[in-house]
């Protein structure tokens, strides 16, 4: 950006003040002006820094990336044009391709099969050449897969998502007392509320980086459990069971389903393929 003389680019550092207060740029209108603001999330876990970051943004769609992650070419744009195109949709992804610095990161990797993957900007970074494509991961692209493969996986990749500010707020923003799908839960909620509101753009936007200490690296059993009970609830809502519907949904049920090489019987699995 320094060698762009049509770009006026301003970052402001606030994670020392007591409040935050905003600066506008002054800029003349033939320039395109960019701000980044940077601000310290009140308490620990990743759902309070989402809530709270999100508090700050102004703007109709919000786009969601980690800082070690790297963005394509145009992604943005083309999600943007997307998601203002067709406003029944609320949340808009793509696919993503995942990958290391080296090859100790979690994951199998597979160079040959990969070689013709480049990381964007490669070329500017340190260490140029030294990536590692452990594999890409393709989108769902039709709306009513997704909700449906939704009770089975995140079909969805966080980093990859923009989506309309003012929806996520009504329903509550990110649930804070979830500590490692808190993204996986949101997207059950917004398709509680529309079943076709989530959508994968067919490209790459999004490559995404894979460490060991990641927190969906560190934290593989709690993000199960919690990802278990999140869908229990929504199966539950979709399919309006109540206690007195004989009984409420059984978790192991449900994490059977989503699971099936953890069933301890032959019984168990005819129970959750009932469901």
């Amino acid at each position: 950006l320094k060698c762009r003389k049509d770009v006026y680019f301003r970052l402001q550092d606030h994670r020392c003040e007591e409040t935050l207060g905003y600066q506008d740029p002054i800029t003349d209108d033939q320039r395109i002006s960019i701000s980044l603001d940077i601000v310290r999330s009140p308490r620990a876990g990743v759902a309070c820094a989402l809530n709270h970051g999100l508090a700050y943004c102004h703007a109709d769609v919000v786009a969601r990336m980690d800082a070690d992650d790297v963005a394509t070419p145009h992604r943005l744009l083309s999600q943007i044009r997307f998601i203002r195109a067709n406003p029944s949709f609320a949340a808009v992804g793509t696919s993503t391709v995942l990958f290391s610095e080296n090859q100790t990161a979690s994951g199998k990797s597979d160079n040959e099969q990969y070689s013709n993957l480049i990381l964007p900007y490669d070329d500017l970074a340190e260490n140029s050449g030294s990536r590692c494509v452990l594999r890409p991961s393709l989108s769902i692209s039709d709306p009513g897969f997704m909700a449906w493969a939704m009770f089975f996986t995140c079909s969805i990749s966080h980093p990859s998502v923009v989506f309309r500010r003012n929806i996520v707020r009504e329903l509550g923003g990110y649930d804070e007392t979830i500590s490692h799908c808190e993204d996986y839960e949101l997207w059950l909620r917004l398709l509680n509320r529309n079943c076709k509101s989530i959508v994968c753009l067919p490209f790459v936007g999004i490559w995404h980086r894979k460490h060991n200490q990641s927190s969906s690296s560190v934290g593989l059993k709690i993000q199960k459990k919690e990802a278990d009970k999140a869908c229990c609830r929504a199966i539950e809502q979709t399919l309006h069971l109540t206690n007195d519907d004989n009984g409420p949904l059984s978790f192991d049920q449900v994490s059977i389903l989503r699971n099936p090489s953890s069933a301890q019987s032959s019984e168990s699995l005819d129970i959750a393929d009932k469901l």
